[in-house]
């Protein structure tokens, strides 16, 4: 369980760290010079679920696929999926125009 916190906290820190080094936050976005031809600015943002708050997991399931589906019709693009034991990491992106 310990190593298994120590790695979703990592993962996250790391997230976290990559986004503060890769782009600027979201509102200062429209303060920054334009991007040069063929290249994209993104957003990004990572969500969590854990088994426990879904009860069974044909539930945990179902909100999983109904979140990403919700975050889907909202723009966002899903990155990258990690979990460990009960605890799910989704890292989704968008474009910045």
């Amino acid at each position: 369980m310990t190593r298994s916190l120590a790695l979703l906290f990592s993962f996250l820190l790391g997230g976290a760290l990559a986004t503060l080094c890769v782009r600027a936050p979201a509102h200062a976005a429209a303060q920054l010079p334009a991007s040069a031809p063929g290249s994209h600015r993104w957003e990004q943002f990572c969500s969590y679920r854990t088994q426990s708050g879904a009860g069974s997991p044909q539930a945990m399931l179902k909100q999983t696929n109904d979140d990403l589906m919700n975050y889907g019709k909202q723009g966002w693009e899903l990155v990258t999926g990690a979990g460990s034991g009960s605890v799910f990491v989704y890292c989704f992106r968008r474009s910045v125009e």
